[in-house]
């Protein structure tokens, strides 16, 4: 596609400025999608993929110091 994912963040940034907030970081996540929802081993590795998201939002979450 030839687009960053800094590229379509910027949308985000301004509207944080905007509204005083500060945007914390990004967790991206590729590999998941309604498409594979009837392959078995495609589930098992979303499964996987999701809970390795989820632990690097909470270590993100967790480093704020808010």
């Amino acid at each position: 596609m030839g687009v960053e994912l800094d590229e379509l963040l910027k949308g985000f940034e301004a509207t944080c400025r905007l509204c005083q907030m500060t945007l914390a970081g990004c967790i991206r996540t590729s590999g998941v999608s309604y498409l594979y929802r009837t392959d078995p081993v495609k589930i098992e590795e979303q499964h996987r993929l999701s809970e390795d998201h989820a632990k690097r939002l909470a270590e993100l979450l967790n480093s704020l110091d808010v």
